[in-house]
């Protein structure tokens, strides 16, 4: 009466195994998804932060070409030129065109297609993707805005030249961080202005037009990090703001503060 036994056990015991492979198998499965999923989060962040180093290195280039140029060069900052043959707005009136600056390219910020060596000696490079994707086809250089507690705060002498770019949400807030600038409540400070991209007339160095207000390619146009305007950024030659204006996040970088 007993020689069904041990059959029905071994197949509860099959059975149990079965079950126990299962339960491994999904977990192995799960396990392995998980791995994959962040591996590619790695490789995503890894890749933000890589492209946001190199708009960090080649604002911190274009620094110290300006300043080669100005101070070792002789170069007036009314001479001095961010044009390129490659840029969109290559040699038209009211943009990086200087009618100021020398022949030679030796106040040039960056080396002409020619061959020629610029003044600033420094490539001509397109933003990494992360500002492409964003809306920024080219580096914008502005004459319009300063970055308050960062030189002069008296009009046009207190304007500075900035080096901008658009970049996604995760981006203006690594850069902020990056930089020592708080993010309010996890997000980039927040701004009325912009830097338009595409670029326009009136913002760019050197500003085009005639009197004392821009003689020296400069026209005050307000500054970020005070009276509610981004106070987060004051005093810091670079970080990352929203601009309320147009709903995108604005990269800075000051070349030259004034």
């Amino acid at each position: 009466m007993t020689s069904g036994t041990p059959h029905k056990n071994i197949r509860g015991n099959v059975l149990f195994l079965i079950l126990i492979g299962i339960a491994v198998f999904a977990s192995m499965t799960f396990g392995i998804m998980q791995s994959q999923r962040g591996g590619t989060m790695n490789l995503d962040q890894e890749k933000l932060a890589n492209d946001i180093d190199k708009i960090i290195s080649y604002g911190a280039a274009i620094e110290r070409s300006l300043n080669a140029l100005l101070l070792q060069s002789g170069c007036d900052i009314t001479e001095v030129s961010f044009d390129h043959t490659d840029s969109s707005v290559y040699d038209t009136n009211g943009y990086y065109k200087n009618p100021n600056a020398p022949g030679d390219y030796s106040c040039h910020v960056f080396n002409p297609s020619s061959g020629v060596l610029s003044g600033g000696g420094i490539e001509w490079k397109t933003p990494p993707s992360i500002a492409q994707d964003n809306g920024s086809s080219e580096y914008g250089f502005y004459g319009h805005k300063g970055v308050a507690q960062l030189g002069r705060s008296d009009g046009r002498d207190g304007i500075d030249l900035i080096m901008g770019a658009k970049l996604s949400y995760d981006a203006c807030v690594l850069v902020n961080e990056k930089a020592g600038v708080d993010n309010p409540g996890g997000d980039p400070p927040s701004y009325s202005g912009s830097f338009d991209f595409p670029l326009v007339a009136s913002q760019t160095f050197p500003i085009a037009g005639s009197g004392p207000s821009n003689q020296d390619g400069f026209i005050s146009g307000g500054y970020i990090g005070t009276g509610g305007q981004a106070n987060e950024v004051a005093g810091h030659k670079m970080g990352c703001i929203y601009s309320t204006s147009d709903s995108e996040y604005d990269f800075y970088y000051v070349v030259l503060a004034r």
